[in-house]
């Protein structure tokens, strides 16, 4: 067997190690490819920089992009919303504010879409309509959005979210139990008496925490939520389980 063909099959081994298991972006894989080619090719006088198939490789790494991208996540929402349905986040005027916390923001991230930076910069300020059929959220004065412009006009910041009211009316129905701006109803109720002169919509929920919170607070809660949900003593789903917010 020809040694440079086996060198060559080594070395695509490893960069498809680096684009399918790793997720290493192309352009970074194409820093490995030069690494490499500068490594070898002054002792094996191999030059991978110039070869075709490895070119080729890379070329491929550049178009399955948009489909890393499109993977979706490893764990399961509707497992998610069937906890948040039951206890002990429900019934919520009976929760702890621990649950309570962490029900509202994963229920807001979902109906909004929003980043967890625009979710940390949302105030207190929360206006609804007289039945609570829908709530409009504004974020704090002088806060830019990653995606926003900077010349974007302040009613383009705020968010509109409906409940789900109008849709389910009992109380008891699991639906109802997964409205948005039924847990913000209750999550302001439960933060009243603690919240003091903080601005901000969400707050610790840890006693004494009187500082306003960190965006990574945001991650760190959805992520809990997520985990809690699929926490199962039988296995180690959770040791597999690699979530993002």
């Amino acid at each position: 067997a020809n040694p440079y063909t086996a060198d060559v099959a080594l070395i695509a081994d490893f960069l498809l190690h680096l684009h399918q298991d790793l997720r290493r972006k192309p352009s970074t894989i194409e820093g490995y490819r030069t690494a490499i080619s500068n490594t070898l090719k002054p002792v094996l006088n191999i030059d991978i920089g110039c070869n075709q198939h490895i070119s080729n490789l890379l070329a491929n790494f550049a178009r399955d992009k948009v489909n890393l991208r499109g993977t979706p996540p490893p764990w399961d929402l509707s497992l998610v919303l069937d906890m948040l349905a039951n206890p002990p986040f429900e019934p919520m005027h009976t929760a702890d504010l621990k649950s309570v916390t962490l029900k509202t923001c994963f229920l807001l991230a979902l109906a909004s879409g929003k980043r967890r930076s625009e979710l940390h910069a949302f105030t207190n300020k929360v206006l609804h309509t007289t039945t609570w059929r829908s709530i409009t959220l504004i974020p704090e004065s002088g806060f830019l959005a990653k995606t926003a412009l900077a010349d974007q006009a302040p009613e383009k910041r705020i968010v509109r979210i409906p409940a789900l009211q109008p849709v389910v009316e009992d109380e008891d129905e699991a639906q109802r139990k997964l409205c948005p701006v039924r847990a913000v109803r209750y999550y302001l109720k439960a933060t009243q008496p603690i919240r003091g002169q903080r601005k901000r919509l969400f707050i610790a929920y840890k006693k004494g925490h009187m500082a306003d919170i960190h965006a990574n607070t945001i991650s760190n809660w959805i992520k809990k939520t997520i985990l809690l949900a699929h926490k199962d003593p039988s296995n180690n789903t959770l040791e597999r389980l690699k979530v993002k917010a």
